[in-house]
Formats: structure tokens, C-alpha cells, sequence
């Protein structure tokens, strides 16, 4: 009789459009071999960038090799985040214009004024429009999608910071780290006390086929471990960026807008110890 081969992968129905839980790191390799003989270094502005809408939409804008796709909602593991702060002397209008001062701590800024980002008079409330805070506080999520082996980089604008902060707090009182679920981001229309409609993040675990959250276990978690050690580690050695796709959208009051209410987070989670 032949022996089972304890180290094959099947992957459940839901997860298998995510290559990287049933091939791993290794297969992500090869393909960066041959495409770059190896001597790829991954940096911020190799990935590619999704479009948080403006104007009150609510369809991001995700690149590809087929073109801009318009999408609803995104859903993949978040492999990394980063809070950071960025701060432009005139007020931005999307482009590649680098911004005067930046921060992927949120504690020392480079550039100019630089330093203490606690201290920093552009980061008190009421230095910006209305009552908001003129280096902008944003988060970098790498999000790895369906059918990719590199993660997209989505940008949560201010408006929508403390609901992916209350997700991923609501993620560690379960003992889940973020890279072991399949994260949803959903957008909603709010209107601000000013009239202008923005789109804020509305944040869940996917669903399987019998309404449980999808959470990774055993090989598949493994290998994504592999995976997200293997980009945390090329992230961390990058510096401030410099160039940025889109503005970044904020309640035109300068309101915290995104009050920690609880709306717009979902965690539901059956977890054996």
C-alpha cells in the first residue's frame, strides 16, 4: 500500500484562489528568479496601488495586468500594515508630489520640520482644515488578494483610521493575528456636518460556504506565516516613501469623523484553543 503523504495540502474550497496556503513561500521565489534573476529587492513603489474613492464612492479602483478593475469590495490577508504620517506645506491634489515631512513610525518624522511626531505642531488637532490635523494619520494595509503572490497596497485615509484600529483590537482579543483571517474591506457613504460625502471603511472577516469565518489552520497558516515573514522583513528596510497615487480623503469639517462607536467592525470568530 502506498503511504499517505502526510505533507500534501488541500486547501478548502473557499481559500484555494490563495495559491500562497497551499505552495508557500518557495513557488513566490521561483518566480522572482526568473523574472529578476534574484537580485529583486521589493520596495513600497514596486507594488502596486489600490484607489480609496473621493467624492462619497464607494468602488475602489484596483490595478492589474488586465487594467484598473472597479471593485465594491476587497478582500485578502493583511500580510503587513503600517500607520504613518504625511505631511504636504500646500494642500494636496493627488499626484507623485512627495510630501515636505513623512513618518512610517508615526514617531520620528523625516523631512521637513522632521523629529518628534508627538510633539510636532502639524500633528495637533486644529493645525489642518476645520479641526483636523495637518500631517495627515493614515494606515498602509498590504493586502494579499485572490489569484496574487504580492500583496496590493491600500491606503486607509484618516476619516476611516480608528475602524481598522478597533478591527485589529477587536482581532487581538481572539488571538488572531491579522495575517490569519481574510479580511474584508467594505466601503459606506457617510456626509460629514459640512454636507460633503466621503466613503468610510466598513471591516470584516469573510464568510465561508456555511457562514463561518474563514480563518486559517494547520498548513495553511503555516505557509502564509512563511510568506508574511518573508515581506515584513523586505518592508522594514524601506524608507519613508516619496511618492504618492491619490489624495487622501478627510471629512472637509477636519471632524473625527470615525469615533470609536464600534460601527463599521465586525470580528466573529469560533477559535480552538
Amino acid at each position: 500500500m502506498a503511504k499517505k503523504d502526510e505533507k500534501a495540502l488541500v486547501v478548502r474550497e473557499e481559500l484555494t484562489n490563495y495559491p500562497i496556503l497551499a505552495e508557500g513561500a518557495e513557488k513566490f521565489r521561483e518566480v522572482i528568479e526568473a523574472n529578476f534573476g534574484g537580485s529583486m529587492t521589493i520596495s513600497l513603489k514596486d507594488l502596486d496601488r489600490i484607489k480609496w474613492p473621493g467624492s462619497g464612492s464607494t468602488t475602489f479602483e484596483v490595478p492589474s495586468l488586465e487594467g484598473d478593475v472597479p471593485m465594491k469590495s476587497l478582500a485578502g490577508i493583511i500580510v503587513e500594515k503600517q500607520e504613518q504620517r504625511a505631511y504636504w506645506e500646500e494642500e494636496f491634489e493627488g499626484g507623485n508630489e512627495p510630501p515636505q515631512c513623512s513618518s512610517l513610525d508615526c514617531t520620528t518624522g523625516i523631512g521637513d520640520p522632521g523629529g518628534n511626531c508627538d510633539e510636532c505642531p502639524y500633528s495637533q488637532w486644529g493645525s489642518g482644515k476645520g479641526n483636523a490635523q495637518a500631517c495627515k494619520h493614515m494606515m498602509m494595509i498590504f493586502l494579499l488578494m485572490e489569484n496574487e503572490f504580492l500583496p496590493k497596497i491600500v491606503i486607509a485615509p484618516p476619516t476611516s483610521m480608528s475602524i481598522v484600529r478597533k478591527f485589529l483590537v477587536r482581532l487581538s482579543g481572539r488571538l488572531l493575528p491579522h495575517h490569519r483571517v481574510i479580511s474584508v474591506i467594505d466601503l459606506e457613504k457617510v456626509q460629514s456636518q459640512g454636507g460633503i460625502d466621503y466613503a468610510r471603511a466598513i471591516m470584516s472577516i469573510q464568510k465561508d460556504s456555511n457562514g463561518k469565518p474563514l480563518i486559517l489552520e494547520g498548513e495553511e497558516l503555516k505557509n502564509v506565516e512563511m510568506y508574511t515573514k518573508s515581506i515584513q522583513e523586505a518592508l522594514k528596510v524601506q524608507p519613508a516613501p516619496t511618492a504618492w497615487a491619490e489624495p487622501v480623503e478627510e471629512d472637509d469639517d477636519g471632524n473625527d469623523t470615525t469615533e470609536d462607536t464600534g460601527n463599521g467592525v465586525t470580528v466573529e470568530a469560533d477559535v480552538e484553543a
